[in-house]
C-alpha cells in the first residue's frame, strides 16, 4: 500500500462498519474511505466519524470526478488524480494538526 511504503501505520476494514468501529477504539491522525464501500457508502461513514470527532481530518477517495454534494469530508480525491495527491493531501492535513 502507499501509504505503509512511505512510513503511515495504517489501520484497514472491509466494511463502513467494521471502519467505524476502528475508528471508535483507535487513535487515528487522519481517515482515508473509499466511497463505495460495503454496508455503507463512504460520505455516511464520514458522517458518523465528523461526529464522533470533528477535528479528524476525512479524506474521501472515489471513481466519480467531484463529491455529492451530501458529503462531509475535509477532502475529496477523484482515484484518477493517484496516489501522490492522496500523499500531497495527507501530509497537508498532518502538518497543519501539529502547529
Amino acid at each position: 500500500m502507499v501509504l505503509e511504503s512511505v512510513g503511515y501505520r495504517v489501520l484497514t476494514a472491509s466494511d463502513g462498519e467494521e471502519a467505524l468501529e476502528q475508528f471508535k477504539a483507535s487513535v487515528v491522525d487522519a481517515v482515508v474511505l473509499d466511497y463505495m464501500m460495503p454496508g455503507m457508502t463512504g460520505d455516511l461513514v464520514a458522517l458518523e466519524m465528523k461526529r464522533i470527532r470533528a477535528h479528524v481530518p476525512i479524506v474521501l477517495l472515489s471513481a466519480y470526478v467531484s463529491a455529492p454534494d451530501s458529503v462531509e469530508c475535509d477532502a475529496f480525491i477523484s482515484k484518477g488524480q493517484g496516489p501522490a495527491m492522496l500523499l500531497s493531501v495527507l501530509e497537508n492535513f498532518l502538518a497543519a494538526a501539529s502547529i
